[in-house]
């Protein structure tokens, strides 16, 4: 029985030591959790800029506690001994008064840090003595100028200045340390906000940021202008060649670059503004030329038809230019100059009378062939009557449901120049057709004929 109680007395022994040393470790637990605390900043509530002064915290309840003072913003000062209970201050220079938080961050064993906050004034002991306006200057500068910006300071001696633009790819300033400088906007690909920025000092060692808003402006580089453009002529059969002229001029003086396209044909020959150009030999028709300006930035471009045919001048007495004269049109009523008043139109010629049994018996088919093509502003349909008077062919006019351009009274001079491009015959009806730059291309001596008939309406849909 005795050996039972000392058994039992030696449970409860064991059983009270471990619930102590469970209680033991415990308490020390929570004390290292959260025994840590800090007290309040101590210090004072201003200081002079440029001197230096004591901040102290209390901090108990653990073991292994560190120290981390700051100040917000940052460049209000530097710390001394920054890592203790007590921490020396050193205030920077100001401008003017400043409010600034000092701050401490309290670290120990236990891994939880505590932070303490106190509100200061750092004092600037020189208010009012350097007085600097604010920066005057135009708000928008175009790209590639220059424009004048300067500032007013007083108060103090030794007074500097030192400019700069933000961002720095918008410009650069000249007479960088006086009050008044020059900004040199750059070239901007679109329209650019920057900042004249401007520092000023003196003897005093506080500086003074100015700074103000501008707008660097994209001014577009205007595309030069084409003025113009003429050719030696219109219509070639390869291997001739046209001559062509581009007169362009750049408003900003730039200098220019030129360059040819044809849908159809080759270049040769260019000399900057000025090339030739020769028809494709097996394609007929109308080929459409472009003329390209570039300034370098810009350009400019202009297009225009030319005509390439597989039909010879036919060179009669006059190199195959339409004879020069002017004649009398009864319907419409008029004169007209036949070299000129049909420039740059295709047009058919056909000489009759009424006396004539050939001629008037292919009116029917020639009034057909104007009415294929009368809707076409760049064809022209002229009968040329040869030697009557205007009744004779007013009556036939009257008579008659014929149509034409013009209808034509020739007393016989136009006719004796005319005539030699069939050969120089004095016989009518004779035809003739000419192309936009008045050159003979077809002709035909006599009535008309279903198979000329072909080759004329051919060679009419080539030049047009």
């Amino acid at each position: 029985m005795s050996g039972f109680i000392r058994f039992h007395a030696f449970i409860v022994c064991l059983l009270v030591s471990v619930c102590c040393s469970i209680a033991q470790a415990g308490c020390r637990s929570g004390d290292v959790g959260m025994g840590l605390f800090i007290g309040e900043i101590q210090g004072p509530a201003s200081l002079d800029e440029n001197t230096s002064v004591q901040f102290s915290v209390v901090a108990d309840g653990d073991f292994n506690i560190t120290y981390n003072w700051t100040c917000d913003p940052v460049d209000s000062g530097t710390w001394a001994n920054g890592d203790s209970s007590n921490a020396t201050f050193n205030a920077g220079l100001v401008e003017s008064d400043k409010p600034v938080t000092i701050r401490v961050m309290v670290n120990s064993a236990n891994g939880f840090p505590q932070t303490g906050s106190l509100e200061i004034t750092i004092v600037n002991v020189n208010t009012n003595q350097l007085v600097v306006g604010d920066i005057a200057g135009p708000d928008a500068v175009d790209e590639n100028s220059s424009a004048q910006y300067s500032i007013t300071a007083s108060g103090d001696t030794g007074i500097t200045y030192l400019w700069s633009c933000d961002p720095a790819s918008a410009g650069a300033c000249t007479n960088q340390t006086s009050a008044t400088a020059t900004f040199n906007a750059g070239p901007v690909d679109t329209d650019t906000e920057a900042k004249i920025k401007v520092t000023v000092n003196s003897d005093l060692g506080v500086p003074i940021n100015k700074e103000f808003s501008i707008t660097v402006k994209d001014v577009p580089i205007p595309n030069p202008i084409i003025d113009g453009f003429t050719t030696d002529r219109t219509t070639a059969k390869a291997p001739e060649k046209i001559f062509i002229t581009i007169n362009a001029h750049d408003p900003g003086g730039n200098a220019l670059t030129y360059s040819f396209q044809a849908t159809l044909g080759d270049f040769s020959g260019q000399t900057d503004n000025t090339v030739y150009w020769t028809p494709p030999e097996t394609v007929t028709g109308p080929q459409t030329i472009t003329a390209k300006v570039d300034n370098g930035t810009g350009e400019a471009s202009v297009q225009f038809s030319l005509w390439s045919t597989d039909l010879s001048i036919v060179e009669g007495s006059t190199g195959g230019i339409i004879p020069e004269g002017t004649l009398e049109s009864f319907f419409p009523a008029g004169e007209i100059d036949m070299r000129t008043d049909f420039k740059g139109k295709v047009l058919y010629t056909n000489y009759w009378a009424t006396w004539c049994p050939y001629c008037v018996a292919e009116m029917p088919e020639l009034n057909d062939l104007y009415g294929s093509y009368k809707n076409n502003t760049d064809y022209a349909h002229i009968l040329l009557d040869l030697a009557e008077d205007g009744s004779a062919i007013t009556n036939f006019v009257n008579s008659n449901s014929y149509q034409a351009t013009n209808w034509v009274l020739d007393p016989g001079e136009f006719f004796n120049v005319y005539r030699y491009f069939n050969g120089g015959s004095t016989g009518i009806p004779q035809h003739a057709l000419f192309d936009r730059d008045g050159n003979c291309r077809w002709s035909h001596l006599g009535k008309i004929t279903s198979s000329s008939m072909t080759d004329l309406e051919s060679a009419i849909d080539q030049l047009l």
